[in-house]
């Protein structure tokens, strides 16, 4: 009886465990364009840092947003509308 009851005791935390990873890895993220790595998140598995748009946008799955910091970022950049990545920058008057 109680092998039983820890095997569906280990069985359920198998179960939660694995929809905890997948919806983790489906999770949208935002990510930073920042001109140097001290204006990074302080949490970059969330908010991943790029110093230039080129990595930002490759890096993007789709459902990303790139958030552009004040900088300079020479770029050459093609954007898939199939990979729907949303691209907004802070103080951009």
């Amino acid at each position: 009886m109680k092998q039983r009851r820890l095997l569906r005791i280990q069985t359920i935390g198998t179960i939660l465990f694995a929809l905890t990873v997948s919806a983790s890895d489906v999770m949208a993220l935002e990510r930073w364009l920042v001109p140097n790595t001290s204006q990074c998140a302080a949490d970059t598995t969330l908010n991943p840092c790029h110093l230039s748009l080129d990595d930002a946008v490759t890096q993007a799955d789709g459902g990303d947003s790139i958030k552009i910091l004040p900088g300079t970022y020479p770029a050459n950049v093609t954007l898939s509308p199939t990979k729907n990545i949303t691209l907004y920058g802070v103080e951009t008057a």
